[in-house]
Protein backbone atom coordinates (compact mmCIF):
# COMPACT_ATOMS: atom_id res chain seq x y z
CA UNK A 1 0.00 0.00 0.00
CA UNK A 2 1.60 3.38 -0.89
CA UNK A 3 2.33 6.40 1.60
CA UNK A 4 -0.99 8.44 -0.05
CA UNK A 5 -3.57 5.92 1.03
CA UNK A 6 -2.01 5.13 4.80
CA UNK A 7 -1.36 8.33 6.07
CA UNK A 8 -3.34 12.45 5.87
CA UNK A 9 -2.12 15.15 7.90
CA UNK A 10 -3.42 16.67 10.54
CA UNK A 11 -3.69 20.65 9.71
CA UNK A 12 -3.72 21.76 12.92
CA UNK A 13 -0.46 20.09 15.01
CA UNK A 14 0.98 19.47 11.16
CA UNK A 15 1.78 15.81 12.33
CA UNK A 16 1.13 12.73 10.04
CA UNK A 17 -1.68 11.02 11.28
CA UNK A 18 -1.90 7.01 10.36
CA UNK A 19 -4.73 5.23 8.94
CA UNK A 20 -5.55 2.00 10.73
CA UNK A 21 -8.33 0.79 8.94
CA UNK A 22 -11.30 -0.54 10.98
CA UNK A 23 -11.94 1.15 14.21
CA UNK A 24 -13.38 -1.01 16.75
CA UNK A 25 -14.30 1.48 19.34
CA UNK A 26 -16.61 3.69 17.08
CA UNK A 27 -17.24 0.37 15.11
CA UNK A 28 -16.67 2.13 12.12
CA UNK A 29 -14.33 2.36 9.22
CA UNK A 30 -11.91 5.68 9.51
CA UNK A 31 -10.59 6.69 5.82
CA UNK A 32 -8.31 8.97 4.77
CA UNK A 33 -11.62 10.79 3.29
CA UNK A 34 -12.71 11.07 6.73
CA UNK A 35 -9.59 12.19 8.42
CA UNK A 36 -8.82 14.80 6.12
CA UNK A 37 -12.52 15.92 6.37
CA UNK A 38 -11.76 16.27 9.55
CA UNK A 39 -8.86 17.87 10.06
CA UNK A 40 -9.77 20.79 7.24
CA UNK A 41 -9.70 24.64 8.90
CA UNK A 42 -9.88 28.00 8.18
CA UNK A 43 -7.04 28.28 11.28
CA UNK A 44 -3.73 28.67 10.03
CA UNK A 45 -2.29 25.89 8.28
CA UNK A 46 0.78 23.30 8.95
CA UNK A 47 2.55 24.98 5.58
CA UNK A 48 2.17 28.71 7.36
CA UNK A 49 3.26 27.60 10.48
CA UNK A 50 5.95 25.79 9.29
CA UNK A 51 7.34 28.11 7.07
CA UNK A 52 7.53 30.66 9.21
CA UNK A 53 9.41 28.72 11.75
CA UNK A 54 11.70 27.66 8.57
CA UNK A 55 12.22 31.45 7.93
CA UNK A 56 12.95 32.16 11.57
CA UNK A 57 15.64 29.31 11.57
CA UNK A 58 17.48 30.87 8.79
CA UNK A 59 17.42 34.25 10.10
CA UNK A 60 20.94 34.84 10.54
CA UNK A 61 21.21 33.33 6.45
CA UNK A 62 21.33 36.15 3.90
CA UNK A 63 20.94 33.68 0.86
CA UNK A 64 17.76 32.31 2.95
CA UNK A 65 16.01 35.18 1.53
CA UNK A 66 16.34 34.90 -2.17
CA UNK A 67 13.73 32.22 -3.85
CA UNK A 68 13.28 31.30 -7.82
CA UNK A 69 10.27 32.75 -9.65
CA UNK A 70 8.87 30.87 -12.77
CA UNK A 71 6.70 32.44 -15.11
CA UNK A 72 6.03 31.44 -19.44
CA UNK A 73 6.48 34.02 -21.49
CA UNK A 74 4.32 34.78 -24.59
CA UNK A 75 5.29 32.20 -27.21
CA UNK A 76 4.81 29.62 -23.64
CA UNK A 77 8.83 29.47 -23.08
CA UNK A 78 9.75 28.89 -19.20
CA UNK A 79 11.22 31.90 -17.61
CA UNK A 80 12.99 31.68 -14.25
CA UNK A 81 14.27 34.02 -11.70
CA UNK A 82 15.90 34.80 -8.18
CA UNK A 83 14.11 37.72 -6.57
CA UNK A 84 14.17 38.75 -3.00
CA UNK A 85 11.25 37.96 -0.70
CA UNK A 86 9.73 41.05 0.87
CA UNK A 87 7.08 39.80 3.63
CA UNK A 88 4.07 37.69 3.39
CA UNK A 89 0.72 39.82 4.60
CA UNK A 90 -1.08 38.81 7.71
CA UNK A 91 -2.78 35.34 6.86
CA UNK A 92 -0.03 34.38 5.07
CA UNK A 93 -1.85 34.24 1.88
CA UNK A 94 0.03 36.55 -0.45
CA UNK A 95 4.01 36.82 -0.86
CA UNK A 96 5.27 40.27 -1.77
CA UNK A 97 8.28 40.39 -4.24
CA UNK A 98 9.39 43.75 -5.81
CA UNK A 99 10.61 44.44 -9.35
CA UNK A 100 11.36 47.06 -11.82
CA UNK A 101 8.60 47.63 -14.84
CA UNK A 102 11.00 47.92 -17.24
CA UNK A 103 11.70 44.21 -16.76
CA UNK A 104 10.76 41.37 -19.15
CA UNK A 105 8.89 39.75 -16.59
CA UNK A 106 6.02 42.00 -16.74
CA UNK A 107 4.69 41.48 -20.27
CA UNK A 108 5.12 37.64 -18.94
CA UNK A 109 2.62 38.61 -16.03
CA UNK A 110 0.44 39.87 -18.34
CA UNK A 111 0.08 37.03 -20.52
CA UNK A 112 -0.05 34.55 -18.15
CA UNK A 113 -1.05 35.63 -14.54
CA UNK A 114 -0.07 31.87 -13.64
CA UNK A 115 3.71 31.16 -11.78
CA UNK A 116 5.40 28.92 -9.51
CA UNK A 117 7.70 30.41 -6.16
CA UNK A 118 10.21 28.33 -5.06
CA UNK A 119 12.27 28.23 -2.24
CA UNK A 120 15.32 26.00 -0.50
CA UNK A 121 16.10 26.32 2.77
CA UNK A 122 19.74 24.85 2.95
CA UNK A 123 20.49 24.44 7.13
CA UNK A 124 16.77 22.49 7.51
CA UNK A 125 16.94 20.87 3.84
CA UNK A 126 13.29 21.92 3.10
CA UNK A 127 11.91 23.53 0.17
CA UNK A 128 8.45 25.35 -0.27
CA UNK A 129 6.83 25.31 -3.83
CA UNK A 130 4.12 28.17 -3.99
CA UNK A 131 1.83 28.89 -7.08
CA UNK A 132 -1.02 31.04 -7.55
CA UNK A 133 -1.73 33.88 -9.72
CA UNK A 134 0.55 36.69 -9.33
CA UNK A 135 -0.98 40.88 -9.16
CA UNK A 136 1.92 43.84 -10.54
CA UNK A 137 0.89 46.74 -8.82
CA UNK A 138 2.45 49.50 -10.79
CA UNK A 139 2.45 52.91 -10.90
CA UNK A 140 -1.07 54.86 -10.52
CA UNK A 141 -0.91 58.74 -12.04
CA UNK A 142 -3.66 59.31 -10.46
CA UNK A 143 -2.78 58.41 -6.96
CA UNK A 144 0.64 58.93 -7.27
CA UNK A 145 1.29 60.89 -4.11
CA UNK A 146 2.92 59.28 -0.82
CA UNK A 147 -0.23 57.29 1.45
CA UNK A 148 0.10 60.29 4.42
CA UNK A 149 -0.54 63.08 1.47
CA UNK A 150 -3.19 60.77 0.12
CA UNK A 151 -5.78 59.70 2.52
CA UNK A 152 -8.22 58.56 -0.99
CA UNK A 153 -5.55 56.28 -2.07
CA UNK A 154 -6.10 52.40 -2.79
CA UNK A 155 -5.01 49.96 -0.99
CA UNK A 156 -2.99 48.76 -3.35
CA UNK A 157 -1.29 51.88 -3.89
CA UNK A 158 -0.88 52.47 -0.41
CA UNK A 159 1.03 48.41 0.52
CA UNK A 160 2.97 50.04 -2.46
CA UNK A 161 3.82 53.12 -0.81
CA UNK A 162 4.86 51.14 2.36
CA UNK A 163 6.84 48.82 0.59
CA UNK A 164 8.50 51.80 -1.36
CA UNK A 165 9.03 53.15 2.37
CA UNK A 166 10.49 50.40 3.99
CA UNK A 167 13.35 50.22 1.11
CA UNK A 168 16.59 51.88 1.74
CA UNK A 169 18.12 54.94 0.40
CA UNK A 170 20.45 52.63 -2.06
CA UNK A 171 17.64 50.50 -3.33
CA UNK A 172 15.56 53.64 -3.99
CA UNK A 173 18.26 54.72 -5.91
CA UNK A 174 18.78 51.65 -8.08
CA UNK A 175 15.30 52.84 -9.56
CA UNK A 176 16.89 55.59 -11.22
CA UNK A 177 16.04 59.59 -11.01
CA UNK A 178 12.82 60.76 -9.05
CA UNK A 179 13.63 58.76 -6.32
CA UNK A 180 12.10 60.60 -3.58
CA UNK A 181 11.53 59.01 -0.28
CA UNK A 182 7.97 60.08 -0.75
CA UNK A 183 5.99 59.01 -3.52
CA UNK A 184 7.59 55.61 -5.34
CA UNK A 185 9.88 55.92 -8.42
CA UNK A 186 7.16 55.37 -11.24
CA UNK A 187 9.12 52.48 -12.18
CA UNK A 188 8.39 50.56 -9.14
CA UNK A 189 6.37 47.40 -9.38
CA UNK A 190 5.21 45.54 -6.11
CA UNK A 191 4.48 42.04 -6.96
CA UNK A 192 2.31 40.04 -5.04
CA UNK A 193 1.61 36.10 -4.90
CA UNK A 194 -1.97 34.93 -4.13
CA UNK A 195 -0.96 31.62 -3.03
CA UNK A 196 -3.50 28.65 -3.68
CA UNK A 197 -1.23 26.03 -3.76
CA UNK A 198 2.46 24.91 -1.74
CA UNK A 199 4.21 21.94 -2.29
CA UNK A 200 6.50 21.15 0.75
CA UNK A 201 9.15 19.01 1.16
CA UNK A 202 11.44 17.69 3.44
CA UNK A 203 14.73 15.80 2.87
CA UNK A 204 15.93 15.48 6.73
CA UNK A 205 16.35 13.32 8.48
CA UNK A 206 15.13 10.48 6.50
CA UNK A 207 12.34 9.75 5.47
CA UNK A 208 11.91 12.36 3.26
CA UNK A 209 8.27 13.80 3.47
CA UNK A 210 6.32 15.51 0.99
CA UNK A 211 3.08 17.18 1.79
CA UNK A 212 0.48 19.26 -1.30
CA UNK A 213 -1.49 21.79 0.28
CA UNK A 214 -4.63 23.23 -1.73
CA UNK A 215 -6.65 25.73 -1.68
CA UNK A 216 -10.26 25.07 -1.91
CA UNK A 217 -13.50 26.72 -3.10
CA UNK A 218 -14.67 27.16 0.38
CA UNK A 219 -11.38 28.52 0.98
CA UNK A 220 -9.94 25.48 3.28
CA UNK A 221 -6.88 24.08 3.20
CA UNK A 222 -6.67 20.60 1.81
CA UNK A 223 -3.59 18.68 2.81
CA UNK A 224 -2.29 15.16 1.31
CA UNK A 225 0.69 13.34 1.46
CA UNK A 226 2.84 11.98 -1.54
CA UNK A 227 5.80 10.22 -2.57
CA UNK A 228 8.49 12.43 -2.77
Amino acid sequence: MSLRSTFAVNLITGKLVKILGPNRAAGKNVTKDSIMHTTTTHAAPSWQSKISQTIEQHSNDVTSRYLQLASVDERGHPCCRTLVFRGFNARQTQLFLHTDSRSDKISQFEANKQVEACWYFNQTREQFRLKGKIECIAHDPIHSCDATSCPATPPPQQLRNEHWQNLSGALRDSYGEDCAAGAPNPYFVLLILNIAQVDYLRLAPLPHLRLNYQLDEQANWIARVIRP
